[in-house]
């Protein structure tokens, strides 16, 4: 019999939308009371844990695949956090399952587009982000501010649904924060050529 708590939530949105936030403050609700472990794809090198651009933070287990990850599971674990999801391969929509069969409460996080404003590829490009909603028990879309300047100091403010790639946009997956992107709503986004 699944608990009533097994589930599978996932926090999608662009960059600077506060998804790591979000799933920060989820494990921090539930680990008063549950054990949980939290992990991150280690192609992002950015901060020794789960953090925030904000400054939140969590200890994280680094793995290289979705093989790894499931290795590193203790299976007493009743919540588990997968930051930057997008980074693994496509087989991790079916562990996330396996994982809310086995009971467990899975939080999952990631960009839902990239900066091509096309549903992001896992790393294998078998599957996109879309596949990964199509079998979440509750979906949360959080959304950045404008960025752009109207040339008088003043930035948009509007909701940012895209995110703006300010450096060379000929590598698909490129990790970077605020110097590589940009949120920017519709109006303000330019699609790369």
């Amino acid at each position: 019999m699944i608990k009533k708590e097994a589930r599978l939530e996932v926090i999608v949105g662009n960059m600077f939308g506060g998804k790591s936030t979000e799933l920060i403050r989820r494990v921090n609700r539930h680990k008063i009371t549950k054990n949980y472990q939290l992990f991150k794809n280690n192609i992002d090198t950015r901060y020794e844990n789960i953090a925030s651009h904000d400054g939140m933070q969590l200890p994280a287990t680094y793995v290289g695949s979705v093989l790894e990850l499931e290795e590193k599971t203790n299976p007493q674990v009743e919540v588990v956090g997968i930051d930057e999801i997008q980074f693994f391969e496509s087989s991790v929509i079916d562990l996330c399952r396996k994982y809310v069969d086995q009971g467990k409460l899975v939080i999952a996080a990631g960009l839902l587009k990239n900066f091509r404003n096309q549903y992001f590829p896992f790393q294998d490009l078998i599957k996109n982000m879309s596949d990964l909603l199509l079998v979440a028990d509750s979906i949360d879309f959080y959304t950045a501010i404008c960025v752009y300047n109207n040339g008088k100091g003043e930035p948009c403010g509007r909701e940012a649904s895209r995110i703006q790639r300010l450096t060379d946009a000929s590598e698909v997956v490129k990790v970077g924060g605020a110097r590589d992107y940009a949120p920017k709503c519709w109006e303000h986004y330019v699609p790369p050529k």
